[in-house]
């Protein structure tokens, strides 16, 4: 066993974002302007930058919780079905919290204001 298999997967994922922030903040310091507008240029990079991160901690945390055998058919078949049924019940908890946060009453009684004068 390696000592990656005793870290936690919620561990890993923290201090990829820790890293992440404190490299975007060194180099929003740098130049501010130049960053944006790096980031507004190569968007799409940047998005699939995310996109594949989240993809390769949500198949590492799906391997190790479920102990499958990427090295057959089958178990790859498996881990498919298992990373589809991950995605498609995140969407859905996303949409269901998003569906919460709207239907909620947001505006208390005593914040109303009064159109009258």
């Amino acid at each position: 066993m390696s000592i990656v298999s005793f870290i936690p997967t919620w561990l890993i994922v923290v201090l990829v974002i820790v890293l992440l922030v404190a490299l975007f903040i060194r180099i929003l310091n740098s130049n501010d302007i130049f960053v944006l507008t790096v980031i507004k240029e190569k968007f799409f990079y940047f998005f699939i930058f995310i996109f594949l991160a989240i993809f390769v901690i949500s198949v590492i945390n799906i391997h190790r919780t479920n102990d499958i055998d990427l090295t057959s058919f089958d178990g790859v078949k498996v881990a498919v079905k298992l990373y589809y049924n991950w995605f498609a019940s995140f969407f859905s908890n996303v949409f269901k919290v998003t569906g919460y946060a709207v239907h909620q009453d947001w505006i208390s009684p005593g914040n109303e204001t009064s159109g009258g004068g």
